[in-house]
């Protein structure tokens, strides 16, 4: 793993909170790739200032209030964007998916108890280092992701976490810890809680990763895409093997979920057109009721 070199927009951001005598750190996805050596995609800052105190301090015209209600303020700094939240503790999820009550708190280790997977819940800035109360970096380390706390807890207060903890296995390439994968395939049909929109999104990058098929399990295909798990066992397990004989392309590897049949090579029925007309409408009528987008909707239908 390698040292952490904190973009320069988030670095000033961070100077300017501290500066003005508030806590501020880089947390989550921006340290955990720093960590691995990837380039994070953007710099996220917490931070002990409330988001009056933090437009109070940057000017109304450099900054965005993009989620103020869960302490978000996306400040403007060198020509990019810098979200800045602060440091909060969140209440029940009768939802299953969204706080009932966000509170404010000045203590960056009560924000990283509230996250979703160790390697996720780590701040760091150059004053005081790494902040990593959970043991994320050894978990970098070992190529494991791992629940904050209960397992069972963190997916019942949010289910899209579960559907993040494959995406961020396929992404990384990482092992899922054995009671944390428990308990995100017990609670797989919470996912019906989530918006299609936030499972679109999820399945799309999950999908083209070069080892996707070995972060499909059953329950998840059931919860996120119906028809990809009709028949069970062994039709599952031949559409995931023609999934990772295929191009790492989004539209193609749908194509393996919605259209591969375990009995192509005895049968040869798709080779009438009828036959193949069915297979395409089917496939097309299950991404449109899982509300993908209509040209992938067409793409994978003229590739089943």
């Amino acid at each position: 793993m390698t040292g952490i070199v904190v973009a320069p927009e988030a670095a000033r951001v961070m100077r300017a909170l501290r500066g003005a005598s508030f806590s501020a750190y880089a947390v989550g996805g921006c340290v955990r790739d720093s960590l691995l050596g990837l380039a994070p995609s953007d710099w996220d800052v917490c931070t002990s200032a409330r988001p009056e105190r933090v437009v109070a301090l940057f000017g109304e015209s450099r900054c965005l209030l993009t989620g103020l209600r869960h302490g978000t303020v996306t400040v403007r700094e060198g020509g990019a964007l810098v979200e800045v939240t602060t440091f909060r503790a969140e209440g029940a999820y009768s939802d299953g998916r969204h706080p009932d009550r966000v509170d404010f708190i000045g203590d960056v280790y009560g924000d990283l108890a509230r996250r979703d997977f160790t390697v996720n819940a780590m701040a760091y800035c150059d004053e005081e280092g790494l902040i990593d109360p959970f043991g994320g970096r050894e978990d970098l380390r070992r190529r494991v992701l791992r629940a904050v706390g209960e397992a069972r807890e963190r997916f019942a207060e949010d289910a899209l976490r579960i559907l993040r903890l494959f995406r961020f296995g396929a992404r990384l390439g990482f092992s899922l810890d054995a009671a944390t994968r428990e308990a995100a395939l017990a609670l797989c049909d919470t996912l019906r809680r989530v918006s299609a929109e936030r499972i679109v999104g999820e399945l799309s990058k999950l999908l083209p990763c070069p080892d996707a098929e070995q972060y499909l399990p059953e329950p998840l295909l059931r919860a996120c895409l119906p028809q990809a798990a009709a028949g069970g066992g062994e039709a599952v397990a031949f559409r995931l093997r023609a999934l990772r004989a295929l191009p790492p392309e989004l539209p193609v590897r749908l194509a393996a979920l919605l259209g591969a049949c375990e009995a192509c090579d005895a049968c040869g029925a798709c080779d009438t057109g009828e036959a193949a007309r069915e297979a395409a409408l089917r496939a097309r009528e299950a991404l449109v009721q899982a509300r993908w987008p209509g040209t992938l909707c067409d793409e994978v239908a003229l590739l089943v």
